[in-house]
């Protein structure tokens, strides 16, 4: 081991003693080994009424809670069967104890008090039928609650505008309020009855800031959604105010102090990815990818790119790093026609050797995604 790395560790130890008694309790748990279960599902491809973020939230939320030590199951654009069978087995494994997180992006709806995921198979004429088509928020909770495991966490994304509003006699807007039960925590991307914001950046503005406040170390889960609120509060000029309805009796955190220590010497950008670029509006819809990356002399970074199924390649260069953002500008050398050419590429470094692309065209819009992993 080098010394730099014994000095990496040294530093990370020392921030860990010096964290509060109160706030080490969690990293404690996540130390021991205490299991941490997610479903995670991202819903946008509806027929009649697409959403362009759930999916990319669902796969970056799904990659945060890896590396924070969840065992995820990643569900995108699912149907009813898929869902409900998911949550099946999500409750089932809970039973084990530990901790139990459920997070859903896309559409939802309340009809009588009752709020309702909607499934991309979902055929809803009137409100009768929401029970029928839809899922239940009440079934999945009562999964983890009978369940009597140690914690349970539940995020919706899903108060954007009801898309069979003009069909339900009821003009009610947004999600209802639950009562959370006992050793849950239930967070909702607006208050009750509101709209929420789908987003035009890489992520929808909730999970954005969410996906922010859960990697910061030894932050506690009250914190995490008290800084998620204010930013949200503060970006949309007060129109959207998150909350939550909380019946936790026991402490947690995202991101333990001991998960800081190890992503001190986590390694960079620099090595061999591969993948499938994701393209939703092209014929095939997804195409094979490799990428090589080189740390360069002044710390920055220039990588290599084939698609062989295209045969086109060229660069990446990199133009502005952010925090854990990275900005490349893309110049293909090779296949010019098939490919196009001058993006954008967004990266960011997810864990568990992996890393999430989006492509930008020259006028700003998303043309496509991608999470490669790591392969040298």
């Amino acid at each position: 081991m080098t010394l730099s790395r014994v000095a990496l560790l040294a530093v990370a130890l020392a921030a860990l003693l010096a964290v509060p008694a109160q706030a080490q309790a969690p990293a404690a748990d996540a130390a021991r080994g205490e299991k941490r279960i997610a479903l995670v599902i991202g819903n946008g491809a509806y027929p009649s009424a697409p959403l362009r973020n759930p999916a990319r939230d669902a796969r970056g939320m799904g990659a945060a809670l890896r590396e924070q030590g969840f065992e995820v199951t990643l569900l995108e654009n699912a149907g009813q069967k898929e869902t409900r069978r998911a949550v099946n087995e999500f409750g089932k494994k809970l039973r084990d104890g530990g901790v139990g997180l459920f997070y859903y992006a896309g559409h939802g709806l309340q009809v009588n008090g009752r709020n309702y995921l909607v499934p991309v198979d979902a055929a809803i004429d009137d409100e009768s039928e929401v029970e029928i088509e839809a899922v239940d928020v009440g079934s999945v909770l009562s999964r983890m609650d009978t369940a009597r495991n140690r914690l349970n966490i539940v995020i919706l994304d899903a108060c954007r505008d009801n898309p069979y509003a003009r069909s339900f006699r009821s003009p009610v807007r947004g999600l209802a309020s639950i009562d959370a039960p006992s050793g849950t925590l239930i967070a909702y991307a607006t208050a009750p009855g509101r709209v929420a914001r789908d987003g035009t950046g890489a992520n929808g503005l909730y999970t954005g800031e969410l996906l922010r406040a859960m990697g910061v170390p030894g932050l506690r889960i009250e914190d995490v959604f008290k800084r998620v609120r204010q930013s949200v509060q503060q970006q949309t000029g007060g129109e959207q105010v998150p909350w939550e309805s909380s019946s936790l009796v026991g402490d947690f955190v995202f991101a333990p102090q001991a998960v800081a220590a190890a992503r001190a010497i986590a390694p960079t950008l620099a090595g061999s990815w591969r993948g499938d670029m994701i393209q939703p509006n092209s014929r095939k819809g997804s195409y094979p990818m490799i990428l090589t990356i080189t740390e360069l002399a002044d710390g920055g970074y220039r990588g290599a790119v084939d698609y062989p199924s295209l045969g086109c390649s060229g660069w990446l260069t990199i133009v502005e790093q952010r925090d854990r953002v990275y900005r490349f500008q893309e110049r293909l050398e090779r296949g010019l026609h098939d490919c196009g050419n001058g993006g954008i590429v967004e990266m960011r470094l997810t864990g568990h050797g992996s890393i999430q692309l989006d492509w930008y065209f020259p006028e700003g819009r998303l043309g496509a995604t991608s999470v490669l992993r790591r392969t040298d």
